[in-house]
């Protein structure tokens, strides 16, 4: 992001560094005219994080500017549909869809992550602790996420007769390919009408989870790989009682910190 706001800076005969453009009103610019190509909730979170930034090197960020509707989440499978869809995945055929299928179903339900994420995982991530099934996650978001029941005996389960170590697709020769996750999920063979198996309605369905749980926002957006509070909004809209705005969040997550203070 910062690199993007030097170009536009450059681009317009600025000479400052990257840190000195994060002036609010030269933000709000760089989001409305510097990213023609990019989408409406890109540009918003572009604008919060860069007024974040621009926050803690002693910037005041106040007003509003342009309005950046967030892309809604897709909607969190139901208890029904996820019982559909691991007897689907158990019902596949040939060796490799039906373990595959299962590990999204796991790893993406039980512990939130997303398609790099997924391909990245393997075996000596999955560790017991205490009783519970732990996941480290690999990438720019490393994390560890106690895999939520009953998905966390599943995950173990795989993890313990992985080829290679590798839990999802072990013959996959390029684990970079970006559509890997959204490949396998489109050939699964089901019945007319059923329920698809998606990466994003499932780390939806996690997230979620823990939204109707009232687990703290801190340790949610900890366990999802989430920096900005704001971006669990377009998750909210699913879960009755969540708070229903930005503000709301941000209002929820200071009272979270101010209980703790106070404990």
């Amino acid at each position: 992001m910062l690199t993007r706001l030097q170009c536009f800076g450059d681009e317009r005969g600025l000479s400052a560094t990257a840190m000195e453009l994060l002036d609010p009103a030269v933000v709000e610019a760089f989001c409305v005219r510097g990213l023609p190509a990019r989408r409406s909730s890109t540009k918003g979170t572009y604008r919060s994080v860069l007024h974040r930034l621009a926050r803690e090197n002693g910037h005041v960020v106040s007003g509003r500017g342009v309005g950046f509707p967030g892309a809604p989440a897709p909607a969190p499978y139901s208890l029904s549909e996820r019982a559909e869809l691991y007897s689907m995945a158990c019902s596949q055929p040939g060796e490799h869809r039906g373990p595959a299928a299962r590990v999204v179903l796991a790893a993406c339900i039980g512990a939130g992550l997303r398609p790099n994420e997924l391909v990245a995982l393997v075996a000596s991530d999955v560790v017991s602790e205490g009783g519970d099934v732990v996941l480290s996650v690999r990438g720019p978001t490393a994390r560890r996420v106690v895999v939520r029941p009953p998905y966390g005996k599943r995950l173990f389960a795989i993890a313990a007769e992985a080829e290679n170590g590798v839990l999802f697709r072990p013959g996959l020769s390029k684990r970079s390919y970006k559509n890997a996750a959204n490949d396998l999920c489109s050939h699964l063979r089901g019945a007319p009408g059923a329920v698809q198996l998606s990466v994003k309605r499932c780390r939806s369905s996690f997230i979620c989870d823990h939204l109707a749980a009232r687990t703290p926002l801190e340790e949610l957006m900890s366990v999802a790989g989430i920096c900005e509070v704001e971006s669990l909004l377009r998750y909210c809209v699913h879960v009755p009682g969540a708070p229903g705005s930005k503000a709301g969040l941000r209002g929820a997550l200071c009272n979270e910190a101010l209980s703790k203070e106070a404990r």
